[in-house]
This record gives C-alpha cells, structure tokens and sequence, in this order.
C-alpha cells in the first residue's frame, strides 16, 4: 500500500523531509535552551522535536508520500453503504474511548483549558502519532507481510512503542500529571487497544490514509482536551491553575 519510490528521489516528498530534520534540530535546541526555565516551553519544544521525528520516520517509511498522493477518497467509496458504515464505527469506538474512558481516568488537576493551546496540541499529536501508527504499517510491508500481517505488525509495534515511550518519558517530560492509576489497565483495554485495532483494520481494508489519521487526531485531541493540556509559557506564575 505504501509507494517508497519517491523517498530521496527528488520528490517534494523529500524537500519536506529536510525542513522536517531542520525543525527536529531546532525543537531540541530549543529544548536546551529551556531546560532549566519553570514554564511549559521546554514540554512545548519536546513535543516538536517528537513529532518532527514521526513525520520523518513517515516520509522514510512512504507514509508522506501516501498521504499526499492519494485521494481522501476513493472511487466508489461514497456510494458504498459498508464503507460509511465502518468510516462511522471507527469514529464512534474512537469517541466512545476517549471521551468516555479516557476521561473518566483522567484528572486535570485544576488546571485551566486554553483553548487554542489544547487543540493545536491535539492536532499535532494527532497527526504525527497516526503517520507513526502507518509507517509501522509500511514496516510490516517492508517484511514481506500482506495486509494481515502488516496490520498485526502495526498493532503490536505501536503497542509496545507507544505504551514504552508514554512510560519511560512522554508522561515524564511531555504530558502534564493526569492519569488515575486505577484507570490505566482500562485506558489499555477499552480505549487505545480498540483504536488502534479498529483503525488499523479500517485502513487495511480501505486504505484511507488520511481519515485514519483524523481518527487519531480525535482521540488524542480529545486527551489534550480533558487532561487540559497547558499552554506554552517561559514562566510558572503564566500556567494557569483554579483553586
């Protein structure tokens, strides 16, 4: 499913690949630079310089070049009942886990929801984690896998990528305190392990690359929603707490 072709062939693909490595290098410049400072900037900064490694890892993979070069739709699509049908399933478990059970194991703590801070956060998140999820995708293709087993090559990769780096740094560093530890082996189970087996199942069969990762756009705007994400700020009397 994923053309490799156009990765260091000259593409546009690959222009967009250099400003990714350029803005990979300035993010974590910037996270020197703000290390020591007691506002978000350097959470902000961190953020960046993980998602500019994703989109890197989805233009090496084809993911880009996927997204870009393939219709939002396909022939036929909008008149296929089934294909609406599952587009509305996926949404649905997306919504159901992450405004329902997500929410319910996660505290904000007080903290203020700035709008604009939450959603461009979200989106961000969104996109770069769901291009992640498709090159694991591209990696099981890579291997030799037909659709099946480079869907279960994705589910498994981003499971154990995804609930690593949440553990050992993202919850760290990155994600202000939200979770309920009584929650999290149902966050697992009722939320991003259906998303990430419907969603993938989804794109496998229907190869929508770019509704596969609105789904994760949802979901996680969703989370930067609830746990109130904080906006980007250089000093701690700025971050916003209700008593």
């Amino acid at each position: 499913m994923f053309d490799r072709s156009h990765v260091l062939a000259g593409s546009p693909e690959d222009a967009l690949a250099v400003l990714l490595a350029g803005s990979l290098v300035f993010s974590l410049l910037q996270v020197r630079r703000h290390h020591d400072e007691p506002g978000t900037a350097a959470v902000w900064w961190r953020a960046g310089a993980y998602y500019s490694g994703c989109l890197l890892v989805g233009w090496a993979t084809g993911v880009l070049s996927r997204l870009v070069r393939t219709h939002v739709v396909a022939d036929g699509q909008l008149g296929d009942r089934s294909w609406w049908l599952a587009t509305a399933a996926v949404f649905a478990i997306v919504a159901f886990g992450y405004a329902g059970i997500w929410r319910a194991g996660t505290q904000h703590h007080g903290r203020v929801r700035h709008v604009p801070s939450v959603l461009a956060f979200g989106i961000a998140w969104g996109v770069s984690e769901g291009v992640l999820m498709l090159a694991f995708f591209s990696l099981g293709e890579l291997f030799g896998f037909a659709k099946l087993g480079a869907s279960v090559t994705a589910v498994l990769a981003a499971s154990v990528w995804l609930g690593g780096w949440h553990a050992t740094y993202w919850d760290k560093y990155v994600a202000p305190e939200h979770n309920i530890a009584s929650w999290n082996l149902p966050k697992v189970l009722l939320a991003h392990t259906p998303n990430l087996i419907v969603s993938t199942w989804y794109f496998a069969t229907n190869g929508n690359t770019v509704i596969f990762i609105s789904a994760q756009v949802l979901a996680l705007t969703i989370s930067t929603w609830f746990m109130r994400f904080p906006p980007y700020t250089t000093s701690a009397t700025e971050q916003l707490v209700v008593a």
